[in-house]
């Protein structure tokens, strides 16, 4: 089976919030399969950062106290797992998030955002992605486990990781830190 992984319509638009704020929804990604069922059991949450250099790792990672996943599991109970950004990605390793067969499923990525007395940068941006250094789905039927390593754009769509549509609407996903009123 394949699983593909696209930013849902449902992503909000970018927003200014107040710095001290908790559970902002960021970013809504979509899981698609085929063939077969998934379990995610890994994924890593990337943040923004000023440029690609080494030492730009975790420039924002100020303003983001938690970031926490929501998803729902083979019986469709909603879980939630949350995770602290190092060095600009929040890796999380435990997860239970289930992908039906021929279907989708939703991951939530909400954020609880510092004040600025404990280091939050106004008018910085915060901007969250899925990353696949640290992703793992098993496929249910064959046991095969999609990883980093099967994103690969010379394999049918039939038979590995993808990338749907990275499409954001305007600005979404970002949020600028503001003052409160």
């Amino acid at each position: 089976g394949s699983l593909t992984a696209s930013v849902d319509s449902s992503t909000p638009a970018a927003a200014t919030v107040t710095h001290g704020t908790a559970d902002q929804l960021a970013s809504i990604f979509r899981f698609n399969s085929t063939n077969e069922a998934f379990l995610i059991t890994k994924l890593s949450i990337n943040n923004s950062q000023t440029g690609v250099r080494l030492a730009n790792l975790g420039d924002n990672d100020n303003n983001v106290h938690t970031i926490t996943l929501e998803y729902e599991d083979e019986d469709g109970t909603i879980q939630t797992d949350s995770a602290a950004l190092v060095s600009g990605t929040a890796q999380f390793s435990v997860l239970t998030m289930f992908v039906p067969a021929d279907d989708s499923a939703l991951l939530s990525v909400n954020v609880d955002i510092n004040s600025t007395a404990d280091g939050a940068t106004v008018g910085e941006k915060i901007k969250l992605n899925l990353a696949f250094n640290n992703f793992t789905a098993l496929g249910i039927t064959s046991g095969a486990t999609l990883n980093g390593a099967a994103l690969d754009a010379s394999v049918a769509s039939t038979a590995d990781l993808d990338f749907g549509r990275i499409t954001y609407k305007a600005g979404s996903g970002i949020f600028a830190i503001g003052f409160p009123g």
